[in-house]
């Protein structure tokens, strides 16, 4: 049987919110407009459709807590 009290595992809580931490580091934003930048502009004569392909993207399954990457693809009208 495992015992918890093994010296290797003294630490694991430790290792184990450490790693949390830093996976789930790009999560914690204080400004978002300092991660889009120049991303964000107003062009009032804009009607057509944007639409943005092939943006890759990063999280953690709330559910399995483990990470996955994607291709995400945006289209929106302009207000």
């Amino acid at each position: 049987p495992e015992y918890s009290s093994r010296p290797e595992l003294v630490r694991t809580p430790y290792r184990a919110a450490k790693a949390w931490r830093e996976m789930t580091a790009g999560l914690r934003i204080e400004d978002p407009l300092e991660v889009v930048g120049k991303g964000i502009f107003d062009v009032p004569e804009a009607r057509d459709l944007v639409a943005i392909r092939d943006m890759p993207f990063h999280s953690m399954c709330e559910h399995h807590l483990l990470p996955f990457s994607g291709m995400a693809h945006v289209a929106y009208i302009p207000d």
